[in-house]
């Protein structure tokens, strides 16, 4: 990696999940043997024990946004790299490819990055595209890169994932550079 990466990884998940925890990041470290992120699991009191997973315990699950809210105030870096427990990984992560995106990030700032394609972007250059403000699920979930303090600001407490997705994107359209 060109410098230490401004994105920690967070897999959100919950202690209701945790029989899934193993073939996720079975899978996970299978197609993605060398990612370079500080890996952390959103849980409520049970542990992971993997070495290269750090765990997140944010007390009794209240609810989605109310479990994430409280995890990212436990991260430090300035970029959040969103995963579920349920999306499993089905091939290989190019590393050279992330770190691409991660100097992008670096350099144009941006308050959130998808990683799929839902819909046609506007071209902004030969890496990205511009989501547009008023786009239906503009703060899309899976996967994403995020600027936490953004993050932070769209996310109400009482919200689960779904949610997030349709009333977050309301409000998120006061914020530009969504990618």
């Amino acid at each position: 990696m060109y410098k230490k990466s401004n994105i920690d990884l967070l897999v959100v998940s919950c202690d209701s999940y945790s029989d899934v925890w193993n073939t996720f990041f079975s899978f996970f470290f299978h197609y993605w043997n060398d990612c370079p992120l500080d890996i952390y699991l959103l849980s409520n009191e049970k542990s992971y024990d993997q070495s290269r997973v750090n765990t997140i315990k944010v007390g009794r699950d209240i609810s989605w946004s109310d479990n994430l809210l409280n995890g990212i105030d436990q991260l430090k870096k300035d970029y959040i790299f969103l995963l579920f427990e349920d999306l499993l990984l089905n091939q290989k992560v190019s590393t050279t490819y992330f770190n691409r995106l991660s100097k992008w990030i670096d350099n144009h700032n941006p308050n959130y990055l998808r990683l799929c394609i839902s819909h046609k972007p506007k071209y902004f250059d030969d890496l990205v595209g511009r989501i547009p403000n008023k786009t239906p699920y503009k703060t899309s979930t899976m996967p994403c890169i995020w600027k936490r303090s953004t993050l932070k600001k769209i996310l109400n407490k009482n919200e689960s994932a779904w949610d997030f997705e349709i009333k977050g994107s309301k409000r998120a359209y006061e914020f530009d550079e969504f990618y």
